[in-house]
């Protein structure tokens, strides 16, 4: 079984934001990190299975990143995990720093889709949109 080549992997559940538009609130309504190490053994077993492409599909990936993304991305770089991340779902623009950016590409990101709902203030304060929580709280750290 070691032709597998693409898998998925995710680090949080549910999504901080509820947007008025998005399912994820309903089907999962709390947000929370899941604990590094389990993220990290499950990578491992799927690197052990032959992946060598690794898709997030976190609704929130950039969210309190210095709790849960960064602390992930920094076991990546130490323990020298062969891979090339790639974000399929969009992620917000709003939460990426200089320093977030440079620990994504160290860590092997290579393909980064960025969401952008919306200039429209009015709109985004009417149905909860991501960018109106981001201006408030930029990076929680």
């Amino acid at each position: 079984m070691n032709n597998l080549k693409w898998v998925f992997l995710k680090l949080t559940k549910g999504c901080p934001f509820r947007c008025t538009y998005c399912s994820v609130p309903q089907v999962d309504p709390q947000f929370a990190g899941f604990p590094i190490e389990r993220g990290l053994r499950e990578l491992e077993f799927l690197c052990r299975l032959g992946a060598r492409h690794v898709a997030f599909y976190d609704d929130a990936l950039l969210y309190q990143p210095h709790r849960i993304l960064l602390p992930f991305l920094d076991a990546v770089i130490k323990r020298g995990f062969q891979v090339t991340f790639h974000t399929p779902n969009a992620m917000n623009a709003r939460f990426i720093t200089k320093e977030l950016a440079e620990r994504l590409v160290t860590a092997g990101f290579r393909t980064f889709f960025l969401g952008f709902e919306s200039n429209a203030y009015e709109w985004q304060r009417k149905t909860g949109g991501q960018g109106l929580l981001a201006r408030t709280r930029s990076c929680d750290r």
